[in-house]
């Protein structure tokens, strides 16, 4: 094992201040020509602009991970930072649901109705015991064998009408926050992450 890190080398460490040799891994930039070794083994994969300085990875609230495409996962490249301390819920990422609505009706609207008897003929004003609505004409309606021929009327259907304005409101019940930010952290412990900027040079395999 070398006596001294391999140029690049990243580990973290538990206190709060830098490893002579090391820097800590808070996206700082830089001089290309005082760091040429460590620039060709870093480039500009954390930054930089490739002719005077270039980046150190920036760990600072962000866990590392492992570059490459795992089988069914995401693709990660080398020196990419992605993901979100907090999301924001859009339509789309809901699944399909319902909510309670509730109708509020207003206004009236006022109905008439009128049963129209029309004779076919003369009859008398007022009824007496044993009498029948109509005349002795028109259609058979209303009849009572015993007391010999009906006395027959003509009966016009029932009318209805009606007027007015009606309306109502319907209300939505409302659910949840009015912007729905979920914390995605996972559980986490913050360290002092470092890297070797002087050292051996690591040889390629």
């Amino acid at each position: 094992m070398a006596t001294e890190p391999f140029l690049g080398t990243m580990m973290p460490f538990g206190g709060d201040f830098t490893i002579r040799g090391w820097a800590m891994c808070r996206g700082a930039l830089l001089d290309i020509n005082q760091n040429q070794a460590l620039y060709a083994v870093l480039g500009t994969y954390y930054g930089g602009d490739g002719r005077v300085n270039m980046g150190l990875p920036d760990l600072q609230g962000r866990s590392p991970v492992g570059f490459g495409v795992r089988p069914g996962g995401y693709r990660y490249l080398l020196g990419t930072a992605q993901g979100r301390e907090e999301i924001t819920l859009a339509e789309r990422d809901l699944p399909r649901h319902t909510h309670d609505a509730t109708f509020s009706p207003s206004g009236n609207v006022p109905v008439t109705a009128s049963f129209s008897v029309v004779a076919s003929g003369s009859g008398t004003n007022e009824p007496t015991s044993d009498s029948y609505l109509g005349a002795n004409s028109g259609a058979s309606m209303y009849y009572t064998p015993s007391f010999g021929d009906p006395t027959l009327t003509e009966i016009k259907g029932l009318e209805v009408s009606g007027g007015g304005s009606n309306g109502g409101t319907v209300d939505v019940a409302h659910t949840g926050a009015a912007t729905a930010r979920i914390n995605v952290l996972n559980p986490q412990l913050a360290v002092n992450w470092l890297m070797a900027i002087n050292g051996a040079f690591p040889t390629r395999n």
